[in-house]
């Protein structure tokens, strides 16, 4: 019942906290991927990237960013990498209850449970209650090139879309625990938990750390 939570609070057992939530502050450095329920995670199916950047292709991605609420409220973002698994933050992680729901661009509703996470690298997997049609997207496999530009953040916020189309890659943040993190001179984090940035060809390029930003409020991926 009590979730492996220590007196202190700030001693935990699978990085969770007094309410449920996994901690991603980097007290649980040495964390690994943690099973939530029992789930044969689906390898990400491989894709080249978009030859063009087409309104029906952006339909298509938008259509993978997906809106997240937990049973107790808290919203963020996700990505579709699979008819029934979404990739999301590992903040977004209740142990103690585990249950979401997903709401899609077109307004599908569905319920989710999260089978995986990871606390140090803040990234958890959910899995839907039933499938759903998606379209792959290609991966980024390399980091892009600081002032690389045509970079674009997708984010969902209590029904409400937002993109910022402009994004340029202003540098790297490294750390022993998270790896390397993207800095991106772009805004959607300020609302949205979660977000997806993609490239000018729509490959996905890194999801939102928690919904991080950097002092000068860039976007952090």
């Amino acid at each position: 019942q009590t979730g492996g939570v220590t007196e202190t609070h700030r001693v935990y057992e699978n990085c969770i906290d007094e309410q449920g939530y996994v901690v991603t502050d980097g007290n649980c450095a040495k964390e690994p991927w943690v099973e939530v329920e029992p789930a044969s995670v689906p390898c990400v199916e491989d894709k080249a990237p978009y030859t063009e950047l087409s309104p029906e292709n952006m339909l298509k991605i938008r259509g993978d960013v997906v809106d997240i609420t937990h049973a107790r409220g808290k919203t963020g973002n996700g990505l579709l990498v699979a008819d029934s698994y979404v990739l999301t933050t590992a903040d977004m992680v209740n142990k103690l209850e585990n249950s979401y729901t997903v709401k899609t661009i077109n307004g599908t509703t569905l319920k989710a449970r999260a089978v995986r996470y990871n606390s140090a690298k803040n990234t958890a997997v959910l899995r839907l209650d039933r499938p759903l049609t998606y379209s792959p997207l290609a991966f980024a496999t390399k980091l892009p090139s600081i002032d690389q530009e045509g970079f674009i953040a997708l984010g969902q916020e209590s029904g409400k879309n937002y993109m910022d189309d402009n994004g340029k890659i202003h540098g790297y943040r490294n750390s022993e625990i998270t790896g390397t993190e993207v800095i991106v001179d772009t805004l959607v984090n300020q609302v949205s938990r979660g977000s997806v940035l993609i490239d000018k060809l729509g490959t996905v390029s890194g999801i939102s750390n928690g919904a991080k930003q950097t002092k000068d409020g860039m976007d952090v991926f």
